[in-house]
């Protein structure tokens, strides 16, 4: 095996265990609102079509910023958000959407997550 092989496995390794600590973070985030929120079912929430126009101005932004090679993770999160809050129903109460909005908060979650990785290879390479 070569050794640039050998450094993409070890490199691979590395992302593994930081995405492993990364979710072991979360896990305790969840267990504290637990604590300070109650382990009780809670309802999405009313939507609004104003997450609708947002979802499709944040879209936009996002895709300039990407053609300019200015793309940040702060742009594909808000668009991930937009796209979640989107699917909220109006009334407040409807189950209707929650496939896509799961979804679509699997996609912003695994986003914050991605950033938190680039935030940790940042340190760990000392550009932080």
């Amino acid at each position: 095996m070569s050794k640039e092989t050998q450094q993409t496995y070890l490199e691979r390794a590395h992302d593994v265990r930081r995405r492993a600590r990364i979710g072991a973070e979360v896990q305790r985030e969840i267990v504290s609102s637990n604590i300070l929120h109650g382990d009780v079912p809670l309802p999405n929430g009313p939507g609004s079509p104003m997450f609708a126009l947002l979802r499709d101005q944040q879209r936009a932004a996002t895709d300039r910023l990407a053609a300019e090679g200015n793309l940040t993770h702060a742009s594909i999160l808000m668009e991930e958000v937009y796209e979640a809050l989107a699917e909220l129903p109006t009334d407040g109460t409807s189950t209707e959407n929650d496939a896509a909005l799961r979804a679509e908060l699997v996609q912003a979650s695994a986003m914050c997550q991605k950033w938190i990785a680039d935030i940790d290879r940042r340190r760990d390479d000392g550009a932080v």
